[in-house]
C-alpha cells in the first residue's frame, strides 16, 4: 500500500487518465478525490474503486465552486490534473476560429491555475503536482492544432519542465 494515509486529488477523474489514476492510487491506498464537472459521470466513474473515494462535481474554471469544495482540506499530498475542458471542439484552421474558440482555447490552462491556487499551498512537504497536457507540447501541431498546441506548450512553461525528460528545465 504505498500511498496508504496519503490523499490524492485527481482532476478529470469520470474518464480516461483521470478515472485510471484515481483507481490506480486508490488500489495502491489513497484517500482518493475525485473531481470532474459532470455529477452523473462522477458518480458513474467512483462505483468499484476502492475505499469509496470523495467525489466533488465542479467545474475546473469555477474559482468559487473549488474554493467551496477544497476549503476543508488542510493538507493534500498528490494534485493530478488531467481535465481536458472539450478542448478538441476548438479544433480548427487559424481562420476558420471563431472568437469563442479562439477565447475557450486556454481554459485547461486556466483551469490549473485556479486549482493550484488554492492547492498548492495545501501541498504536502513531500507531496506532487501532476500536469498532463497534449502531445503537441513536443512536436508541431497537425492542422487545425495550433491553439492546442500552444495550450500545451504553456502548461508545459508553466510546470517548468521539458516535455522531453522529467528534471527541472532551470
Amino acid at each position: 500500500m504505498l500511498l496508504s494515509g496519503r490523499t490524492a486529488i485527481v482532476v478529470g477523474a469520470s474518464s480516461g487518465i483521470g478515472l485510471a489514476t484515481s483507481r490506480e492510487a486508490a488500489n495502491r491506498g489513497a484517500h482518493v478525490v475525485m473531481v470532474s464537472r459532470s455529477a452523473e459521470k462522477l458518480e458513474q466513474a467512483s462505483q468499484g474503486i476502492a475505499g469509496q473515494p470523495a467525489v466533488f462535481p465542479v467545474d475546473m474554471l469555477d474559482g468559487a465552486g473549488l474554493a467551496s469544495a477544497f476549503a476543508d482540506f488542510a493538507r493534500v499530498d498528490y494534485v493530478v490534473l488531467t481535465a481536458v475542458a472539450d478542448e478538441l471542439a476548438r479544433r480548427a484552421p487559424i481562420d476558420q476560429l471563431s472568437d469563442d474558440q479562439i477565447e475557450r482555447s486556454f481554459d485547461k490552462m486556466r483551469g490549473y491555475v485556479r486549482i493550484l491556487r488554492i492547492l498548492a499551498p495545501k501541498l504536502s512537504a513531500d507531496g506532487a503536482i501532476v500536469l498532463l497536457c497534449g502531445a503537441s507540447a513536443a512536436r508541431a501541431p497537425g492542422p487545425g492544432f495550433a491553439l492546442l498546441s500552444a495550450e500545451s506548450s504553456a502548461i508545459v512553461g508553466w510546470a517548468g519542465r521539458s516535455p522531453r525528460n522529467s528534471r527541472p528545465s532551470a
